[in-house]
């Protein structure tokens, strides 16, 4: 048997082992599940070197990369062993796939992640790779429990009071609230959020993400970030004249005959048989005013309209009147 070299990704949740032997062959690769990052390891080892007929002897040395690694702090069964950074890994098995020096490698999944590669210069530039196995395997590592309930509270600030879920985190250990500047604080191009949970899942949280990119958010996202948050008066000044602009905006597409949803965000799903809702879309986006149209089975005659300023909203309605008028 020739010498081999073996790959592995070491998730929380699935592990991936690839082999190339010293003539630049790759050999069989599989992926292993498992409840731990250590079974899951040693799990897909065995197999793999059961499978292909590979004796410990065989194996000149052991790469180990994904965020599972950061569990293994000795050789792999006396092996020479190595780590490498994830998105290094990604880059470098770009390169070796694809013959080429200089290119950008997306790594698509749960998590996306971006890699440059310029000849040796190997860097991360967006995104993360940290994937739904990820967090799912945290949950039971960390909390004991296959079940980390997350609550998407984009847009709470636009509900009644009292629909937050954050008192609940004094009951669940499990529950994590995640929260958006792009709504409310008028930061979407920021791409900027948080979450919220008890301080031993964002402990864990903190170590996986230190063990991608700890730099996923740049000085001057965080600078916008902490102003937004600073003038809480500003805030909810802004906040409640959109939910009154809501009911108003409501109030007016009823009274010409739209059926509307009741809504707790800032903007309303409606439809209306006075005219096919994609023709009402396309001759707004002709007068320059944009709404949302989705050409989707279900939804395809239905409209979502966001809630801008109340000039905003008169120059809408009058587009609106002159187009059901025609």
């Amino acid at each position: 048997m020739k010498k081999i070299v073996i790959g592995i990704d070491v998730g929380i949740s699935t592990t991936k082992i690839v082999g190339i032997d010293e003539s630049g062959v790759v050999v069989s690769p599989i992926r292993i599940k498992a409840t731990d990052p250590i079974t899951s390891l040693y799990g897909a080892f065995g197999k793999y070197l059961h499978d292909n007929k590979i004796a410990l002897s065989d194996v000149e040395q052991v790469m180990l990369t994904g965020v599972g690694s950061a569990y293994i702090d000795e050789p792999i069964y006396e092996l020479p062993t190595s780590k490498s950074e994830e998105f290094v890994a990604d880059g470098l098995g770009a390169r070796y796939e694809s013959k080429l020096d200089r290119m950008i490698v997306v790594s698509m999944g749960t998590g996306t992640s971006l890699v440059k590669c310029d000849d040796n210069e190997i860097r991360h530039i967006g995104g993360i790779g940290i994937g739904g196995g990820t967090l799912a395997g945290l949950s039971r590592i960390m909390l004991k429990t296959d079940n980390i309930v997350i609550v998407d509270e984009t847009y709470v600030e636009f509900a009644p009071a009292g629909s937050s879920c954050l008192p609940l985190l004094e009951k669940y250990d499990n529950l994590v609230i995640t929260h958006t500047f792009s709504k409310t604080h008028n930061l979407a191009g920021a791409r900027l959020g948080f979450c919220i949970a008890r301080p031993a899942l964002i402990a864990d949280m903190n170590r996986v993400k230190f063990s991608y990119s700890p730099y996923n958010v740049n000085a001057m996202t965080q600078a916008a970030g902490a102003a937004a948050i600073s003038d809480e008066d500003y805030f909810a000044d802004v906040t409640a004249k959109i939910i009154a602009e809501r009911t108003h905006t409501t109030d007016e597409l009823r009274r010409r005959g739209f059926t509307v949803f009741d809504s707790a965000t800032n903007f309303l799903f409606a439809t209306t048989d006075r005219m096919p809702c994609v023709e009402i879309f396309e001759k707004l986006r002709a007068r320059g005013i944009l709404i949302r149209h989705f050409n989707a089975p279900r939804i395809s005659d239905y409209l979502r309209i966001t809630i801008g300023t109340p000039e905003q909203m008169q120059r809408f309605f009058a587009a609106l009147d002159e187009i059901l008028g025609e």
